[in-house]
């Protein structure tokens, strides 16, 4: 058994892609209960729209099973070359920079760690996470906790909506739209 963070994420894989592996909370509930891993291993799968990555203690037929199941949920098959894998210290590392909203498209997202709950909370739900993943994922939200409180990595606009709202703010300030109406319409 080993520790594997893997997925798509928005540093290795294209919009249009990360779309289509987008799962909703149904979808997931239904892949970790269809899925095929061997007794001792865990799972917790991260599904937003900036990623798709799923935290493995698990063999590597275990491996195997998931990528393939991901594909089957997203009706496409797993991307390997747009993918990526890290294993032991690597993956850990991983999902504690994640967590902690250093491996996001605005460094410091606080949307991220409510995401990381709510994954981890599903997988509990789902009987899908023992003692290993239950310890470090309380390691990674004690964590990211910790450097949201203790530094300022979430100041400022730490979103993507809340940056483009700034650029948005800059824009129609550069142009001396004074007095008009400016509304930003989207998701997330």
């Amino acid at each position: 058994m080993q520790f594997v963070a893997f997925g798509i994420n928005h540093q290795t894989a294209p919009l249009a892609l990360r779309e289509r592996f987008t799962l909703s909370e149904d979808s997931l509930r239904a892949l970790y209960r269809t899925v095929r891993r061997s007794p001792a291993s865990e799972l917790v799968i991260v599904s937003t729209c900036n990623r798709t990555e799923c935290y493995l203690f698990g063999s590597a037929a275990d491996l195997a099973h998931i990528r393939h199941a991901l594909g089957v949920a997203a009706g496409h098959p797993w991307p390997a070359a747009e993918a990526f894998e890290k294993q032991d210290e690597a993956a850990v590392r991983h999902v504690l920079e994640v967590t902690a909203g250093m491996q996001s498209m605005v460094i410091g997202d606080g949307q991220i760690l409510g995401q990381i709950k709510d994954a981890y909370r599903l997988a509990v739900d789902e009987s899908c996470v023992g003692a290993v993943l239950h310890r470090l994922m309380h390691s990674a939200l004690r964590a990211a906790k910790r450097i949201v409180t203790e530094t300022d990595i979430a100041g400022g606009h730490a979103s993507v909506p809340g940056m483009a709202a700034l650029i948005a703010s800059d824009f129609v300030r550069e142009r001396e739209y004074e007095g008009v109406d400016t509304l930003i319409v989207g998701a997330g």
